[in-house]
């Protein structure tokens, strides 16, 4: 769940897809393991977590993180930065979705 713009890590494709939206919390900022410095992206957030466990122990999962450290509501809908909107990285094949974002 891959564009130029936003960094992801696919888990093998297959399953329905998993994408990630939101904040810092949902990011992951703060702990080793940056997969994009721009957004503070970590390796160590939940998202990731997430799509780790059902890479390993159930259906596999199409993975992508959008998410960006400081990030609003505001930030699904509009580009921040050189990231495209969120919202962009939906499609309709995503059957799970996480968002997660702070107050504008």
């Amino acid at each position: 769940m891959v564009t130029s713009a936003a960094a992801s890590t696919p888990a093998e494709t297959g399953g329905s897809p998993y994408v990630a939206l939101g904040d810092s919390y949902a990011s992951g900022a703060g702990p080793a393991g940056v997969k994009d410095a721009e957004c503070d992206r970590t390796s160590g957030s939940y998202p990731s977590l997430i799509a780790r466990f059902f890479a390993v122990v159930g259906p596999r999962h199409a993975f992508k993180d959008v998410t960006c450290s400081g990030a609003t509501t505001r930030d699904f809908w509009n580009a921040r930065g050189s990231k495209p909107p969120q919202i962009d990285a939906l499609t309709p094949r995503h059957e799970t979705r996480h968002p997660d974002a702070g107050r504008q």
